[in-house]
């Protein structure tokens, strides 16, 4: 029997709990920054990438695609950005915009992204009030993400840790393919 190892293909930039937790508390930091500068809305945009290894070739282009596709949105409704700024590393793929428009517009144009493209589902593209509050579906009247395997809220997999590390890394190479 022909067995995969998808360490193999996604490589070995293992990530740690502690370095994941740094990266969030980071992310944070950057967003406190950056309203702190601006003082308008925020969007902050990762991936969901399930397991220990955050950052490889096919989730880099997925990351340039969402980015792009941020960037062509709010041109097509007439959005200057008034920020913009990236971060990479082991830990993941980060972009920030920052925009003095009003944020539930906002969050409602980044969930058509996250709805429309087939990628959407690994794309998090969360919108900050000035106030540094995020806005969820929710505040829009929007259901929340299901869970891919399940269809469960994907929020309630996620703290249940309800599938294995080995299923969602599957999942999600799939998604990439």
């Amino acid at each position: 029997m022909y067995s995969i190892n998808l360490l193999d293909i996604l490589g070995n930039n293992y990530v740690s709990l502690s370095e994941m937790l740094d990266a969030r508390e980071n992310r944070a930091l950057e967003q406190r920054k950056i309203l702190d500068e601006f003082n308008i809305t925020i969007i902050s945009f990762t991936l969901n990438i399930s397991g220990p290894v955050k950052t490889f070739p096919l989730a880099q282009k997925s990351f340039i695609e969402g980015k792009k596709l941020v960037n062509e949105k709010l041109k097509r409704h007439n959005l200057n950005i008034a920020y913009e700024k990236y971060n990479i590393d082991k830990t993941s793929y980060e972009a920030f915009f920052a925009l003095d428009y009003n944020p539930f517009y906002i969050k409602k144009l980044m969930v058509d992204i996250e709805n429309s493209c087939p990628l959407g589902r690994i794309f998090d593209i969360d919108v900050l009030k000035a106030n540094g509050d995020k806005l969820s579906r929710q505040d829009l009247n929007i259901p929340e993400r299901t869970c891919l395997l399940c269809n469960d809220k994907a929020h309630v997999c996620a703290r249940s840790k309800k599938h294995t590390t080995d299923e969602l890394m599957i999942l999600g190479t799939v998604l990439f393919v």
